[in-house]
């Protein structure tokens, strides 16, 4: 019964580990100069990048398009981040500012002062009632948006040297500093806990089930705490982190912890024996920043290159009901990309969903999309089993294009 369950614990790992998102599907160009930060939404559809040149950039990452642009800054933005419904957004940077924005108008709320140096990152709470910040000044600041005040309603200004990141829970503000801490606040009764890895954090995440706490330290060692006791439960290497902030995060399914380096590589490593189980070149330079899906193993990536990479392991089961959703909602160019996205991996889509799709095209008014997805149905696995559905579609392509007669032709063998 031993050997059967290690065996069958071993197979399952080894399947998710095949799951990890390995393949590029876009990158996102438009910045000037290095991103230092990209984040998924809370329903992981959009992504949100920040960097050198002042802005803020909101994309579909999975199509690839840049949907707005927020411009306030004054200097560089190191951070943002977007509240849970989406519709407001918090960021930080050079100019010392914690700006909180309206999402779908652009227009700045409100602009928070109080840091005497550069804001590292910022965090909402849960309610998107608090934004958090932390800062060179060896401080996190709490921020009410909520209130007219552009002060801080609180401050916690117990490290020892500048605070590179930070983490929420409902009741605990975490951060961690180039002091080599991370720091716990109790909110509720004023008690802090500290935990020293003796090495410079220059980020901390959490795990899905807020039980570890996971912190890129800049001795290329990426470390794995237990929250309730500070245990340090694991150790991972393999990459090079020694002068740049770089994000860190686990998984969706907190089986597998993943960063970047800066030579540009993305890894993966199993969270229980820390081995390194993926590695691809990502980028050309340095990796600034890693974000994963909140439910498909999909994963955002930016560099100091200019570039924000999306990456993914498609499943095409899911791929091809995405697909048919799209059809049926008439989004025929989205659908058509998904098809491409499946031909790539080797999959080939039913019959029915072929004839779904070349109808979206017809009732869109795309015949120069039908014909080509009907070439590539042709030459696909499916091309000897088209049927009445697909010859109504070429009839009626035929008849859009004034080309009657061919449409008869097609009429005949099926009455």
């Amino acid at each position: 019964m031993v050997v059967e369950f290690v065996e069958r614990e071993k197979e399952e790992r080894k399947m998710s580990t095949s799951e990890l998102p390995r393949k590029e599907a876009n990158v996102l160009k438009g910045h000037e100069g290095a991103v230092l930060a990209a984040r998924f939404n809370s329903d992981g559809n959009y992504c949100l990048s920040c960097g050198k040149d002042r802005t803020i950039r909101l994309w579909n990452p999975h199509r690839g398009i840049h949907i707005k642009t927020y411009k306030s800054h004054g200097r560089e933005v190191r951070d943002v981040h977007v509240t849970l419904d989406n519709s407001k957004l918090c960021s930080c940077g050079g100019d010392r500012q914690i700006f909180y924005w309206d999402v779908s108008t652009g227009r700045v709320i409100r602009k928070f002062r109080g840091h005497d140096g550069e804001v590292n990152a910022v965090k909402f709470n849960e309610y998107a009632s608090v934004v958090v910040s932390a800062g060179y000044d060896r401080s996190l600041r709490a921020w009410d948006c909520r209130s007219h005040s552009t002060e801080p309603i609180q401050i916690i200004d117990s490290f020892l040297d500048t605070v590179m990141s930070v983490c929420l829970t409902k009741t605990e503000i975490i951060g961690g500093s180039v002091d080599g801490t991370v720091r716990t606040f109790d909110i509720r009764i004023g008690r802090e806990i500290s935990d020293d890895l003796g090495q410079p954090v220059n980020c901390i995440s959490l795990s899905n089930d807020n039980n570890c706490i996971l912190a890129n330290c800049l001795d290329s060692t990426l470390r794995l705490l237990d929250r309730s006791t500070g245990e340090l439960l694991q150790e991972y290497k393999g990459h090079a982190c020694k002068s740049y902030k770089m994000d860190c995060c686990l998984t969706n399914s907190d089986a597998h912890v993943t960063g970047g380096s800066e030579d540009g590589s993305i890894f993966f490593w199993d969270l229980v024996d820390a081995s390194v189980v993926s590695k691809f070149r990502a980028h050309s330079s340095v990796v600034t920043s890693v974000s994963y899906h909140p439910k498909d193993n999909c994963m955002i990536t930016s560099s100091v290159d200019g570039t924000v990479r999306t990456n993914f392991e498609p499943k095409p089961g899911s791929l091809e009901r995405y697909l048919r959703c799209l059809c049926e909602n008439k989004s025929v160019e989205e659908g058509v990309d998904v098809f491409f996205i499946l031909t790539e991996i080797g999959y080939c889509p039913s019959i029915e969903t072929w004839n779904l799709a070349l109808l979206a095209c017809l009732k869109v008014g795309r015949n120069d999309l039908m014909w080509k997805l009907y070439q590539d149905m042709v030459e696909s696995s499916v091309g000897v089993d088209i049927d009445v559905g697909t010859v109504r579609c070429l009839i009626q392509a035929f008849c859009i294009d004034g080309k009657v007669s061919k449409g008869y032709e097609h009429l005949l063998p099926i009455g």
